[in-house]
């Protein structure tokens, strides 16, 4: 009993010493703002890494983002609220009419971004050979983009 004792105490007393280790970030970019009694610090890219290094050869063990890529997407000028889309729900033909006489081209897909049919200047489509659900209809044009959500029956 005296053996399990000391030897709990000995684990205990190294469990507790091995937490005492100094916390530290590596990341590829961060910052630190602070203002009214209020801090924010912020990091971007691997928070955690380790080095093993033999004198003449490092080893870095963890994952590196060496460049930050970003990209900008399709920036939409107007929603047109005056376009009509009709009947919704549809059967087999949807109507498109726009509020002027600008060109169109039409999109439709499914949830997934399949496209299933696209048309350019038509205002009718076809839906008698698609299957009951839901889709999504992109219309464009020089001005605008809309999108609808459709529901063939």
């Amino acid at each position: 009993m005296k053996h399990l004792l000391i030897i709990s105490m000995t684990l205990i007393t190294h469990a507790l010493w091995a937490q005492d280790i100094d916390q530290s970030i590596l990341a590829t970019a961060g910052n630190s703002k602070s203002q009214s009694g209020r801090s924010l610090d912020w990091t971007i890219g691997q928070n955690i890494s380790t080095t093993q290094t033999n004198g003449t050869v490092s080893l870095v063990a963890g994952i590196h983002q060496p460049k930050l890529v970003t990209e900008t997407l399709e920036v939409l000028k107007a929603i047109n609220p005056n376009i009509r889309v009709y009947p919704n729900p549809v059967v087999n033909l949807l109507q498109v009419e726009p509020t002027g006489t600008e060109s169109l081209t039409l999109t439709l897909t499914d949830l997934n971004g399949k496209v299933l049919i696209s048309a350019t200047d038509n205002k009718t489509l076809d839906l008698s050979e698609l299957s009951n659900g839901i889709y999504l209809l992109t219309i464009r044009t020089e001005e605008y983009t809309s999108q609808h959500k459709i529901i063939k029956n």
